[in-house]
């Protein structure tokens, strides 16, 4: 069966998701955000409706520079929601571009754990932490954050996809 046969069997459209591999600034969250909303537009105009960001890109994967400082942290209530004023250039290009996006940060838990994570903005600007990694990679990564326990799917458009670091 093609895609296309299976799709219209399953009764979804086609949706486009633009994976972005960009440089991050190590440290400048603003720069990043800058970067990622700017991005997002772009992936839009050329029609995706999820556009998906490297890890930790908010702060850059520098984990030096992670060890050092916690201001590049996004911080998370009990709910996992992320009210970060710093994020608000990549939620208004999510609402304004009617794109879901997932992208990388350094967060803060309401309890106090430290996890790398996957936010998800949605086609509101709604920012939650969608997504704990699980499985971290080496000394440095076991030493600066707390593994997620639990995976996760989001629906978009009538798709379901699973979020991974």
């Amino acid at each position: 069966m093609t895609d296309d046969a299976a799709m219209t069997k399953a009764g979804a459209e086609p949706v486009r998701v633009a994976a972005i591999q960009a440089e991050a600034a190590p440290g400048d969250v603003a720069a990043n955000v800058a970067t990622a909303a700017r991005l997002v537009a772009r992936a839009a105009s050329d029609g995706a409706r999820i556009v998906v960001l490297s890890e930790l890109f908010l702060s850059a994967y520098d984990l030096t520079l992670l060890g050092r400082s916690t201001t590049v942290d996004v911080s998370a209530d009990a709910d996992r929601a992320v009210e970060d004023a710093r994020l608000d250039p990549l939620r208004v290009a999510a609402s304004e571009h009617g794109t879901v996006v997932v992208v990388g940060a350094p967060v803060r838990h309401a309890d106090g754990r430290r996890t790398c994570s996957a936010l998800l903005v949605d086609r509101a600007g709604t920012t939650t932490v969608a997504y704990d990694k699980q499985q971290l990679c080496g000394p440095d990564e076991k030493a600066l954050f707390v593994r997620g326990d639990v995976g996760v799917t989001v629906a978009v458009d009538g798709w379901r996809f699973a979020i991974g670091i």
